[in-house]
């Protein structure tokens, strides 16, 4: 139920790099995991201005919202390892799996193993837990039919990230498809919601650059992709890439412009979720 991994790390610190598409959204949530989780940077900013320590009520918790491939599980790994490698901090990232099961009130005690373990670490370490498919656990109760099994994991959701907003050493990201399934209590328990778009046409270009750097296209080849990309998410540019580059080696060919057309051609944009 939970991957730890810890940082930095050579490939969480590769995923940093891969980072486009999302540059204008990085700066705040590296901005605001550091005013989090260092505490000492914030008492002295604090004592700096205002003399005197302000009380922080921060819930040191993010929640990212996008469709399917638009970078935020790469986002929170790469600015997690971000984090550890410029503030010389060792952290855990834990990944949390699927906690619900099938069995009636085993799902409120994964939940608060998940929350017992991450606090047990944060006594030595700093935390990142990361929740990935958050609306399968944070589901919404504004329903008749909900299960009372689900009702209690939600309730035992909600006060363990409560109980964690005064820990200077846990930070909590969640990720979601799905925000209209996600519970408004629980929603309530992050200091802020980021959505994570498809990207724009400089931002695709950008990323088709990087992705095609050896393959020797041109710009104007690249500015043509752009655009045949529209609506295309991250990951289903590097999915056009990939096939591109298989194509032309099935072929025993260099990659051209004409594979990266029938890639397009093949892949489709990822659809909306409701």
């Amino acid at each position: 139920m939970l991957r730890e991994t810890m940082l930095p790390d050579e490939e969480f610190g590769d995923l940093y790099h891969r980072l486009v598409g999302t540059s204008n959204i990085i700066q705040k949530i590296e901005s605001h995991m550091r005013m989090c989780l260092s505490q000492q940077s914030f008492n002295a900013w604090s004592l700096r201005h205002y003399s005197k320590l302000s009380e922080s009520v921060l819930k040191r918790s993010l929640l990212f919202l996008g469709a399917p491939g638009t970078g935020k599980t790469i986002t929170a790994k790469g600015c997690a390892d971000h984090y550890a490698r410029t503030e010389n901090s060792p952290v855990v990232f834990l990944e949390v799996g699927e906690p619900r099961s099938k069995f009636v009130g085993e799902s409120s005690k994964n939940v608060k193993a998940v929350f017992d373990y991450a606090r047990s670490i944060a006594e030595q370490r700093k935390v990142v837990l990361f929740v990935d498919e958050f609306d399968s656990v944070g589901v919404s109760r504004d329903t008749n039919q909900m299960h009372d099994d689900v009702a209690a994991m939600v309730n035992t959701l909600n006060q363990h990230m409560t109980s964690l907003q005064t820990n200077p050493n846990v930070f909590i990201i969640a990720c979601s498809n799905l925000e209209r399934r996600i519970d408004h209590a629980t929603k309530r328990r992050f200091d802020f919601t980021i959505e994570f778009k498809r990207p724009d046409a400089d931002q695709r270009k950008d990323l088709l650059t990087r992705l095609l750097e050896n393959y020797n296209f041109d710009e104007d080849e690249i500015i043509r992709a752009a655009k045949k990309t529209k609506d295309y998410t991250q990951d289903d540019i590097t999915r056009v890439v990939n096939l591109a580059v298989e194509n032309a080696f099935a072929e025993n060919a260099p990659v051209t412009n004409e594979h990266l057309a029938e890639a397009i051609e093949d892949i489709k944009p990822t659809g909306e979720y409701a």
